[in-house]
């Protein structure tokens, strides 16, 4: 639970806020981190998915993500982790539960400290 707040505190802006500017222009909502084992899930709501922006117009946000918050967050709170899910939804949804909130999700494994694609 510690390594979590860390990840959280490292990730959110200095006013609390956890946005990310991406590579498209969007802003980007860190919502949760999800910690499973080997697994790091972070999760990020973006209202405009709901307006029809769709997962081709987010794959280049997806890989910055995980290469330029997800995982210089887990390096930087010590956590061992081996892959990571960066998740984009229309809202904050809650984990685990159906809902009809448009959701798009991207595995990675870390590779030598990088970010590559899973196909799982």
């Amino acid at each position: 639970m510690r390594k979590l707040a860390m990840i959280l505190a490292i990730c959110a802006a200095p006013a609390g806020a956890a946005e990310v500017a991406v590579p498209s222009g969007h802003v980007m909502e860190l919502f949760d981190v999800i910690m499973e084992l080997e697994l790091g899930r972070f999760r990020f709501a973006l209202p405009a998915v709901a307006d029809g922006v769709g997962f081709a117009d987010l794959v280049d946000d997806l890989d910055y993500l995980c290469a330029q918050v997800a995982q210089p967050a887990l390096v930087a709170a010590g956590a061992d982790i081996s892959e990571i899910v960066i998740s984009v939804s229309a809202a904050q949804v809650p984990f685990g539960e159906p809902t009809e909130v448009v959701q798009y999700f991207q595995p990675y494994r870390l590779i030598d400290g990088k970010c590559e694609w899973d196909a799982f």
